[in-house]
């Protein structure tokens, strides 16, 4: 697939209906494309990296349990408080804990059902980490695609109004790092 036939669907994180051609799209146009993809790029991979954090999270969460069902009543444990304070405490009950299933809220579960719901968390959030690694893929070859396409019209502005002459960013070549500069005959 050439730069020219590559299309992109939208900008901005916005769909469109029909695909726009990269090679209809003005010198500006395809620099404000390519900033755009790489902001929600930077997004993207911000994103994942927080489902990837929440899911180990829950993945501790559910080793956590793994060793309370071993453990016997009246085993002795670290409390916390904080996430540096903690108190000496008696496990009660080893059969049942507190589950936070969201927003503040907390149900009394089996270790058992404990295990199934963190593993569904992290089953769901690897899901979403594959569907946003997806996106982000997709987004990485527009970019690339893009950048190409900029440096191609970049290079052929150069060429057309310069003749060649000078170097890159030098008077008479036109271009600044790969975009061309606007001039204005007086």
């Amino acid at each position: 697939m050439s730069s020219g036939d590559a299309e992109q669907s939208g900008q901005g994180g916005e769909e469109t209906s029909e695909p726009i051609p990269l090679s209809s799209l003005s010198l500006n146009q395809l620099f404000q494309l390519k900033q755009s993809v790489e902001s929600e790029i930077q997004t993207l991979n911000q994103n994942i990296q927080a489902l990837k954090l929440a899911q180990n999270k829950f993945r501790n969460s559910a080793e956590a349990l793994v060793s309370m069902a071993s453990g016997q009543p009246d085993n002795e444990i670290l409390i916390p408080l904080s996430s540096s304070l903690y108190v000496k405490g008696q496990v009660a009950d080893v059969t049942e804990v507190m589950v936070d299933i969201g927003t503040g809220y907390h149900v009394k579960m089996s270790i058992e059902e404990g295990k199934k719901h963190l593993q569904g968390k992290v089953d769901f959030l690897k899901d979403q980490i594959g569907e946003l690694t997806k996106v982000l893929t997709d987004k990485r070859k527009l970019h690339d695609v893009a950048t190409v396409r900029l440096q191609s019209l970049a290079y052929q502005q150069k060429m057309a109004g310069g003749g060649g002459q000078g170097e890159q960013g030098a008077p008479g070549g036109g271009v600044t790092n790969g975009v061309s500069r606007a001039t204005t005959a007086d």
